[in-house]
């Protein structure tokens, strides 16, 4: 299995010297690129910290990220009322997973079901009403938004 695998590669990366050697080429300007932005990435980078501050200067700041990270998941949102957008989240995760079954009885049925009653569920779970307390539109943000 391994002479076919090495095989594969001979012909489609080396099946004549000139590509051989553009192979080579991108690969060596890949490995110059590759090697100083895994090196600011994640081995000169600073993981620990509270503040900017904490930074080092010579690699990325990771701890803005871990400092924002509920901000970049749920804008504003508050944070008492989450658990709506978490569960809006795995409402749609698991329609998405029942649809993607090929062997789901009815899913025609399914898939017009979920296009009717997933709008207005979501709608009621992220804005609120009906017994939720209201969130508006303006704390709406982050990856939350995006998806929805």
């Amino acid at each position: 299995m391994t002479g076919r695998w090495w095989a594969a590669i001979q012909t489609k990366l080396f099946p004549n010297p000139i590509d051989g050697a553009l192979t080579l080429l991108i690969a060596g300007g890949g490995a110059f690129l590759l090697l100083p932005l895994l090196r600011w990435v994640l081995i000169d980078a600073t993981f620990a910290g509270k503040t900017r501050s904490d930074c080092n200067g010579i690699g990325a700041c990771w701890v803005l990220i871990h400092a924002r990270s509920d901000q970049f998941l749920y804008g504003f949102y508050p944070a008492a009322e989450r658990w709506r957008v978490i569960l809006a989240g795995i409402l749609l995760a698991l329609t998405v997973i029942a649809l993607a079954w090929r062997g789901m009885p009815r899913r025609g049925a399914v898939l017009a079901a979920a296009f009717v009653l997933l709008p207005p569920i979501g709608i009621w779970l992220l804005y609120g009403g009906l017994g939720l307390p209201t969130v508006e539109t303006r704390e709406w943000g982050g990856l939350m938004l995006t998806v929805f």
